[in-house]
Formats: structure tokens, sequence, C-alpha cells
């Protein structure tokens, strides 16, 4: 068979690592036996890295260093929390009488790739405002949902989600209806420096990728680290850091092991029953151009037709359950920074060679 990572590691001039557990990860398990033929092209970029300087840029408070972060107490993470929240809205010229900052701020940040399931949190939105809109009594706790992130030019899929995506905005940031429970802000151009302002004001941080290789997700973790709360499936790889560091998170899905050798997932079956799916995508066929100028047909189709190989309806009930439980859980206000402040401390503690031999010995396994 052919392995395109060492089709990448023959063709490229150079492999380019950023720390010496990358150099670890390549030798010992990806190149193996192919590590001393490819040894010339590696390189190493070492970066001075200020956890002091870090620590004041994301807190915008330059009296907070890694010292005293351990002395951090729920009120003031709260008022941290909330200019944060307001520096976002200013950074990105919004009204601020168009979102509320006491609203839970849900972040789905990054590139739009399907495994990323961006368009699972969309499918969550449409879920809960289809429910909404059939029960007009349904108690929900008042939030905002920030997408940002960019598409390959040429990725269907993705640019699809991205359309869906600012239809549904539309709809529902108009609809006075619902008096203000959802909104929805996408970020264009979403970059790293945006993401400096945009995670800090971050109250759930969410990644949902169904199985993510990647070794270490850096925003992750500037969230944790900002007093964001997370949310993810249970078969991310990254969960291996946050288990061993008693970093609290919210969690939906089948596990790694049970999706990589027990998927006997049949998405007919699965369809016939919970027709709510149905009577959803129903709801927004119907619904006028005028409000939501999408045909929501093109995101039904991706997914049945390759029969949601990424578990987007299959995920798609719990995932709702737990987004709910975790902005119920924010309006409970002391505790929920109570738990915040001790997920900081807990981030500021990761060590990465840890986290890799156990990152490794899963990859063995």
């Amino acid at each position: 068979y052919v392995c395109m990572i060492n089709i990448a590691y023959y063709i490229s001039k150079n492999i380019i690592t950023l720390n010496g557990s990358h150099i670890e990860l390549i030798k010992y398990k990806f190149m193996k036996e192919y590590y001393d033929f490819y040894n010339y092209k590696i390189k190493t970029i070492d970066f001075n890295y200020d956890t002091n300087q870090y620590l004041k840029e994301i807190y915008y408070d330059k009296d907070i260093n890694e010292n005293n972060i351990l002395e951090l107490t729920p009120e003031k993470l709260k008022k941290l929390k909330y200019e944060n929240k307001w520096k976002l809205l200013e950074y990105l010229d919004i009204d601020k009488n168009l979102i509320n900052v006491d609203s839970a701020f849900v972040m789905n940040m990054g590139v739009f790739h399907e495994y990323k399931r961006q368009i699972l949190s969309a499918l969550g939105i449409a879920l809960l405002y289809y429910r909404l809109k059939k029960n007009p009594n349904l108690s929900i706790a008042e939030r905002t949902y920030f997408f940002g992130g960019k598409s390959y030019p040429n990725y269907y899929f993705t640019k699809e989600n991205i359309k869906f995506i600012n239809a549904l905005a539309n709809q529902i940031n108009n609809d006075l209806f619902i008096k203000d429970k959802i909104k929805i802000v996408f970020i264009e151009n979403y970059n790293l420096t945006k993401s400096s302002v945009v995670i800090p004001a971050a109250d759930i941080y969410q990644s949902l990728e169904l199985l993510s290789m990647q070794l270490k997700d850096v925003f992750i973790f500037k969230s944790l680290s900002t007093g964001a709360a997370f949310l993810t499936c249970r078969s991310n790889y990254q969960n291996i850091c946050i288990d061993e560091n008693q970093i609290s998170k919210y969690m939906f899905g089948d596990n790694y092991e049970t999706v990589l050798t027990k998927n006997n997932y049949n998405l007919f079956e699965f369809l016939n029953q919970n027709k709510e799916i149905e009577d959803m995508f129903n709801f927004y066929r119907y619904l006028p151009k005028e409000t939501f100028p999408y045909d929501i047909n093109k995101i039904y189709n991706s997914i049945y037709y390759f029969n949601d190989e990424n578990h987007i309806f299959k995920d798609l009930f719990e995932y709702v359950s737990v987004i709910e439980k975790s902005i119920d859980d924010y309006t409970n206000t002391y505790q929920w920074y109570q738990t915040r402040v001790n997920d900081c401390k807990n981030t500021i503690k990761i060590d990465d060679k840890s986290f890799l031999k156990k990152y490794n010995e899963i990859l063995e396994n």
C-alpha cells in the first residue's frame, strides 16, 4: 500500500519541527526505520516561550503572571472575562446592544473541514431554533455562537457549511419571536491576530473532531487558560492531556476505541428511529428565501449520501443535550467560575513530555 506521509517526507526539501517532542514523535512513530534516511532534512525551530508575557497578553492584565495565576479567584476571573467580551465586541465592531455579554459565548474556531465537524454545531443551533419555533415556552439560557475560519477554495462541503451558517444567522438574528435567546456571529477572515482577541472571550470552547490525530491543539489550551469550559467528543485525543491534568470538560459521542473498531452505524435505520431530524430539515426547506437564503438539501444530501461518515446525525441529539448542560451550568455563576479557576491552574501545569508518552501509547495500540 502507499503511505502518504512517506511520500511527503520524500518530496519535501525540509521537515520542520517545533520542539524536541515532535522530533521524538517522528523518530519513534512516524518514521521509525526511515529516520536515518531522512534525518538530514529535519530542522527544529525552538521558541523562546515567555509564559508570563503570554498570560499578560491573553488576560489583558499586566498584573497576571505565572506566579499569581495560582491565586486567581472566581471574582477576578469573571471580571477579566467580561472585559474580554467587551473588547471582542468592540474589536469586531458589533453594536453592544445587539449582543448580551451575560449570554454564554460559545466558540467554534479554526479551518473549516469535514472532520472538524463545524456542521454539527450549526445543525445543533438549527435543531434548537426549530424546537423553539415549535414550542415558544421552551426555556433556554441565552447564548451567542461564534464561528470563524476559512475554507479551501475548491472544498465544496465546507463552503456550503459556511453559507449555511450565515443563512442561519440571518434567520435567527432577525427573528424577534425568540427574544435574543440565540445569536450567531460569523467572524470573517479569521486568523491568528483575531484569535488573540476571540479566544479570551470564550465561555465555552468547542473541539468537535470525531477522531483527531493532532498532537496538541494550542487553541484548546489557550481557551482553557483564559477561563473557558471545554466541550469535545469522547474520541478526541486531546482528552489524554485534559484527563491527566484533572481539567473538567463536557463530552458526547463514542470513545475512539468504539469509533475505530465497532462502527456498525446505519444511517437509514437511525433516521427511521429519529423522525425529528427529517422534520427539522422540512422546516428549513419551507422557510422564505428572504429570511433563510439557502438550500438546506445541499447539507442533507452531503451527509446522507455518504452514510453520515462523520457521525453528524448520529451525535446531533447528544451534542445538543451536552451544550444545553454546559450553558445551564454557566448560569450558576459562582460555581462556574470556581471550576474555571481550577481549570486555569491545572492547565498551566501541563507536561508536554507526559502527554507525548501517552499519545504514543495510543498510536502503538
